[in-house]
């Protein structure tokens, strides 16, 4: 989570490796908290000090809610890709007959 954060700074917010459980809910409710905190600055581990907290903060949950949605299209468009995939298998199939 704190990740996000740390490369919001740059305004160029990339998902970094989650673990396979990863629960976005929790991760943009763990950062809403933390800007209800109002913390005057954030100490990065890797990228240093800023104190455009809450801009920082909103522009992760902003990026996630979009990688979420962008990922989640995707899985819906390659379990429809397979689906089409297999009923024109499964047509050709079937049209062969009994051969």
């Amino acid at each position: 989570m704190v990740d996000v954060a740390e490369v919001a700074e740059k305004e160029i917010l990339l998902p970094v490796t989650p673990p396979p459980g990863f629960d976005s809910e929790l991760c943009i409710n763990t950062l809403e908290r933390l800007m209800k905190l109002n913390a005057s600055v954030i100490y990065f581990a890797h990228f240093g000090v800023t104190n455009k907290v809450q801009e920082n903060l909103r522009l992760a949950v902003d990026k996630l809610k979009v990688w979420y949605d962008v990922l989640t299209d995707t899985i819906l468009m390659s379990v429809a890709g397979y689906i089409d995939y297999y009923q024109e298998k499964h047509e050709a199939e079937l049209s062969k007959g009994g051969r």
